[in-house]
């Protein structure tokens, strides 16, 4: 009877040449040449691979954000999927239940006694029909300066706009 032989545990990485098990690189899914798909891994760790791509992004920062940006142009519905399919699965809930009631929690206590809650209802009604996203002006969460949740510090933007500014306030 032929054994079977396994693939090996362990592989050494060709940046630091040491023995790491198989959770220590990233592994990629690729179409064969008989168009069956197939899983690799990279032949760099985890550590050594991140090493890689921040010393790319310090020679040449334009460069490296240019192909960021075009990679993510290409693949914006495969980030899409993988984002939906992570949030379905517990782990992803758990994140982001917690980031959503940390969220709210943030909202209430950063609303004034004398905020016109009309005001900001209508604000939130308005993006609703115009497609579009409520921001903070001064974010609620900032790491500088923390905004109040009334309707002088809001405004509408776009989903892409508002992804752009993440929680940072520009001082002009």
């Amino acid at each position: 009877m032929s054994e079977v032989k396994s693939r090996p545990q362990r592989k050494p990485c060709i940046a630091c040449n040491q023995q790491k098990p198989d959770d220590g690189f990233y592994w990629y899914t690729y179409i064969t040449q008989q168009g069956k798909p197939s899983v690799r891994r990279e032949s760099r760790c985890l550590e050594c691979a991140r090493q890689r791509r921040r010393d790319r992004y310090a020679k040449d920062p334009i460069k490296d954000r240019t192909w960021s940006l075009k990679w993510k142009t290409l693949n914006n519905q495969r980030m899409l999927d993988r984002q939906a399919a992570y949030k379905k699965t517990d782990a992803g809930k758990a994140i982001c239940n917690a980031s959503n009631a940390r969220r709210q929690a943030a909202q209430l206590q950063r609303i004034p006694p004398w905020a016109d809650l009309d005001d900001i209802q209508t604000f939130y009604d308005r993006a609703v029909d115009a497609d579009l996203t409520v921001d903070h002006v001064i974010p609620l969460q900032g790491v500088l300066v923390s905004g109040l949740h009334v309707s002088a510090n809001l405004q509408l933007l776009s989903v892409e706009e508002n992804s752009r500014k993440k929680n940072r306030f520009a001082v002009a």
